[in-house]
């Protein structure tokens, strides 16, 4: 049984990315868009490039464009590393299991070792997401992180750390049997989901 501090929640709430799909809308939240994530990276020092897609993808568009950027995102890191790891986002609940999404299960040491470890290594990277939108963050073998921005607004946090620490929020609380699936909420009206479902999208990370 999962422990009693895990906030399990089946019911909608209206200021955030849950409610009850159809069945055509399957692994889709209900007046939510699926989109690519829009990065911005510097692909050379100091010059900033707007990229799309997951992790991975983002990843070899930045090495075609340069390919020594794996070294330019390092340096950045280690630059940025310090003040990121100050900033602590306002983390509100956390929801387990499937829900009414019916979010599928996720391989927990997928998350932990592959796609925990991606997203918390970029550096001076600025996430931006349409308004009331999802878009996956880092897939690896059909397992997600996904981040949805639940404002009416376009959302842009200062780091990705941010998805990161929430992803992990989610692999500490909601992990079952080597499973994890999840739903961890923040002030500011966005989140980040653990899971493998796909939303239509297949994995391209």
């Amino acid at each position: 049984m999962l422990s009693s501090k895990i906030i399990v929640l089946f019911s909608f709430l209206s200021s955030q990315a849950v409610a009850f799909p159809t069945t055509e809308e399957r692994n889709v939240i209900p007046g939510y868009t699926v989109a690519d994530l829009k990065w911005e990276v510097e692909v050379f020092p100091g010059q900033p490039t707007n990229l799309t897609g997951t992790f991975d993808e983002v990843r070899r568009q930045a090495t075609q464009l340069n390919p020594r950027w794996d070294e330019v995102n390092a340096q950045s890191g280690e630059e940025t590393s310090g003040r990121l790891d100050k900033r602590i986002p306002i983390w509100t609940n956390v929801v387990c299991g499937p829900g009414p999404n019916k979010f599928e299960w996720a391989d927990a040491s997928i998350v932990r070792e592959k796609l925990i470890p991606k997203v918390r290594s970029w550096g001076k990277t600025l996430p931006s997401l349409p308004a009331r939108t999802c878009g996956a963050m880092a897939c690896y073998d059909g397992n997600y992180l996904m981040l949805c921005n639940d404002n009416t607004w376009e959302l842009r946090l200062q780091g990705y750390i941010d998805v990161a620490d929430g992803a992990q929020k989610v692999l500490d609380a909601c992990q079952y049997t080597g499973a994890v699936v999840g739903q961890q909420f923040a002030q500011g009206s966005w989140n980040v989901i653990v899971t493998s479902s796909h939303w239509g999208q297949a994995c391209r990370g």
